[in-house]
């Protein structure tokens, strides 16, 4: 709409300290929509990982620039208050910087996928369609998943959010950490293979694969994550966009029906007394949560009209990379020094279980001290926000060591996820058809989501490369003794 403004409407151009916000953004418009311009829309396919990275980079960081150009205020109304920009200086840097790192990454990651294309490997250990294979993922899934939820629902564990900005997981939590995302892969692979061989779907399949994205749904709800909505839902796409029963357009129109239900309904169990709910057993959580968020609704949403306005304004401050950045930014450069790379160190450190390294999460929190000062120095404050990635690469590196840092990360990553999107999409039946469907999506949501801290976004795609790899591994062996 901003473009189309812009093109229709000169005079609604931007101008003073706003043209430079305004130019950045249109930079970082054209960056991420040229690849969706040159392919026509019946045959565009977002999954495709150069189009999902420019569409979340668009989403995230376009988008907000160019909003934040057109109606964007200076000004600080609350000490804790994210939404502003404090003046003209502070804008026009983020803007610059923003591009600057869109430019970058696409380039560097758009150079990593050249590289998959001549790296990755033409044939790989088969991995056919057959009764054994989908009964295989299905005993992996039931053999992870039953002892995993036992565990959440007598922990307390389904519940994700806190009223701290620090929780102390159980010692064990890293384990099931684990032993969850090969829960993800085995239902993912489940799932596609019915989607990919209509001969082998039958009316139990079927329900089972039902049953996998409900209890998926429940739990991610419940626990309040924006991240694990985000995942099932985009495993869901993908399955629907492999069988060939949804386009495009579908899964736009699908993604947002879903953003706009579900948005409000996160806020509101987030409303709710974590640690009330973790004293409860989930059979008692349920019920509470059941009544109580009805009364939620019906007291801050007299109708369904400001339920979808309050919806919209919720996700439109989730996904406003550009003042997230900006009030990062002017924190980074006003009261910390140059992290020299500690939040990647933190990463590294969160891979490690606690039984191996019990004070891990006193060193993690040293070393991420950044996180603190979102939030009230006595971290009793609610409010706080995630350092966008972008701002998190110039914490650690500076303006110029930021940029030429996560270009590397984007080259590794786009070499990564190309070696693993070429296996499926080639569909030669000696390749890894399976193994490349089912981890790709859970990985490039770990590396591309930029709203996650870097240190989060970096260990959990460490996890779901190592996990992955193992999880081929075995299946592989398997497919060998067999033939």
């Amino acid at each position: 709409m901003a473009i189309l403004a812009a093109v229709f409407f000169s005079g609604s151009i931007p101008s003073g300290d706003r043209l430079m916000v305004f130019a950045n953004g249109i930079g970082i418009f054209i960056l991420c929509l040229w690849p969706f311009v040159r392919q026509p829309l019946p045959t565009l396919d977002l999954f495709q990982p150069r189009l999902l990275y420019r569409a979340i980079i668009l989403v995230y960081y376009g988008i907000p620039t160019l909003l934040f150009a057109f109606g964007g205020y200076y000004g600080q109304k609350d000490r804790f208050d994210i939404m502003y920009v404090r003046n003209p200086e502070i804008a026009n840097h983020t803007a610059t910087y923003l591009f600057l790192f869109t430019l970058v990454t696409l380039l560097a990651f758009d150079l990593g996928l050249k590289i998959s294309e001549k790296t990755s490997p033409k044939k790989g250990l088969p991995l056919p369609i057959s009764t054994t294979n989908i009964n295989r993922a299905l005993a992996l899934y039931l053999g992870f998943t039953i002892p995993i939820r036992l565990f959440q629902i007598a922990t307390g564990a389904y519940i994700s959010f806190s009223t701290v900005a620090y929780v102390k997981l159980s010692v064990w939590g890293t384990l099931i950490n684990y032993l969850a995302i090969t829960t993800t892969f085995a239902a993912q692979m489940y799932c596609l293979i019915l989607a990919c061989s209509p001969q082998h779907r039958t009316f139990s399949r079927l329900t089972i694969a039902a049953i996998m994205f409900g209890e998926q749904y429940l739990f991610a709800l419940i626990s309040g994550s924006k991240l694990a909505l985000l995942s099932v839902t985009t495993n869901l796409l993908l399955v629907l966009w492999v069988s060939r029963a949804i386009s495009f357009l579908q899964i736009f129109l699908f993604t947002m029906a879903t953003a706009l239900v579900i948005a409000p309904l996160t806020r509101a169990i987030r409303s709710l007394d974590a640690f009330y709910l973790r004293s409860l057993s989930l059979w008692d959580a349920l019920p509470f949560v059941v009544e109580t968020i009805p009364e939620y609704l019906s007291k801050n949403y007299l109708t369904l009209g400001e339920y979808l306005t309050s919806s919209v304004g919720f996700l439109s401050s989730r996904t406003d990379g550009f003042r997230t950045a900006a009030r990062s930014l002017d924190i980074i450069i006003n009261q910390l020094e140059p992290a020299k790379g500690a939040t990647i160190i933190a990463a590294l450190y969160s891979l490690v279980p606690s039984f191996i390294l019990p004070e891990k999460g006193e060193i993690t929190r040293k070393v991420v001290f950044f996180a603190s000062i979102f939030f009230n120095r006595t971290l009793e404050s609610r409010t706080g926000i995630a350092i966008s990635q972008a701002a998190e690469w110039y914490y650690n590196f500076e303006y110029i060591g930021g940029l030429i840092a996560c270009g590397i990360f984007a080259l590794a990553v786009g070499v990564l996820l190309g070696i693993i999107y070429e296996s499926p999409q080639k569909r030669i039946g000696t390749n890894l058809f399976f193994y490349g469907w089912a981890i790709y999506l859970p990985i490039a949501i770990q590396f591309l989501f930029v709203d996650l801290p870097l240190s989060n976004s970096l260990a959990n795609g460490i996890r779901y490369t190592i996990i992955g790899t193992s999880f081929y591994f075995l299946l592989s062996l398997g497919q060998k003794k067999t033939q």
